[in-house]
């Protein structure tokens, strides 16, 4: 994946900031459901690294201040990705994110 930025990082909880600037696709105040206003999701491509394999997807990113009813944690990565065989808690993958379209900061 051409202008990707990998990250090698074994399983944990790292506190920090994601946000999308110029996501691949933004989908605005977006009426998805009776019970909560309308919010903001961005999506941005991927790739996933699991045992020599790559797997395509998608990080997803509810946008927090379109988020009125509810909490989205802004230091939670969401991926959207086809099932990945063999993969389990503590097994190392690699991220790659497109750096123009994603900002990850750890606090």
């Amino acid at each position: 994946m051409s202008g990707k930025t990998k990250k090698h990082c074994r399983f944990q909880r790292i506190i920090c900031r994601v946000s999308i600037s110029n996501g691949y696709d933004t989908f605005h105040e977006v009426d998805w459901t009776a019970n909560h206003p309308p919010e903001t999701f961005s999506f941005s491509p991927c790739q996933i690294g699991f045992q020599s394999l790559q797997y395509q997807g998608f990080v997803y990113y509810p946008h927090p201040e379109t988020k009125q009813r509810h909490f989205q944690n802004v230091d939670i990565l969401e991926i959207l990705a086809p099932p990945i065989a063999g993969v389990g808690y503590g097994d190392r993958v690699e991220l790659a994110l497109n750096p123009t379209e994603i900002l990850i900061v750890n606090l």
